[in-house]
């Protein structure tokens, strides 16, 4: 009886594997039309050109073809990626242009749903050294007082457009707490971009060298 019952089981869950295939070939090989949401870059503008204006980051594509297609985008890196070297000025675009910069396998692009345009203020390419400057609090151990600081490198280059580069008088680092410290040390600190997608930092983190000293009593005779 119990070998009965464990023949009919197999035997039920092997005809349920194979409906669930057969399915699944049938339900894939269909074609579809879908919505679905791509990475936008842009690649390039004209040679010394940038943007001084952030643009979305993704948008909103339909798309169709056939359902093994939609499973392959699971492990496809896809992105629209604008490459535009003929930019030389601020413009509006309008996405449909571009559909052919959206390289799917297996599928057709329909239509850029969201957003349908984008503005781009082009600006010319700047690049400047700015002076560092440490926000942060050090405190030290009764007795011991921070005599001075030290950057391995007092400025950086700022690259970015024109008239936001212009606008930036000093790059501060990320704000370092340090609490009960007796001894000279180093730290490494990252630098704070004022618009970290439109101005660049080189180099992008500076080592500052904290002189820690011990307090002395001397006395005095007139």
């Amino acid at each position: 009886m119990f070998r009965d019952l464990r023949y009919n089981i197999r035997a039920i869950i092997g005809s349920l594997i194979i409906a669930f295939l057969l399915w699944f070939i049938v339900a894939t090989d269909k074609e579809y039309t879908h919505k679905i949401e791509v990475p936008l870059e842009l690649v390039r503008l004209a040679k010394g050109k940038t943007l001084k204006n952030e643009i979305p980051s993704k948008v909103f594509v339909e798309v169709k073809g056939k359902g093994r297609r939609f499973i392959g985008l699971w492990f496809y890196d896809e992105k629209l990626s604008l490459d535009l070297p003929q930019v030389k000025r601020s413009q509006e675009i309008w996405l449909k242009d571009y559909t052919h910069f959206l390289e799917l396998p297996g599928l057709t692009t329909v239509q850029i749903i969201d957003p349908e345009k984008i503005v781009l203020e082009v600006d010319d390419v700047l690049a400047e050294k700015k002076p560092v400057v440490f926000t942060g609090n050090i405190s030290t151990e009764n007795g011991y007082v921070l005599i001075d600081y030290y950057f391995d490198t007092d400025s950086v280059f700022v690259y970015g457009p024109k008239s936001l580069v212009k606008q930036i008088s000093h790059i501060d680092t990320d704000s370092l707490k340090v609490k009960k410290k007796k001894n000279r040390f180093k730290q490494t600190v990252r630098l704070t971009s004022p618009q970290s997608k439109l101005i660049k930092l080189n180099p992008d983190h500076v080592t500052i060298d904290f002189d820690i000293q011990r307090l002395i009593e001397r006395v005095v005779y007139d």
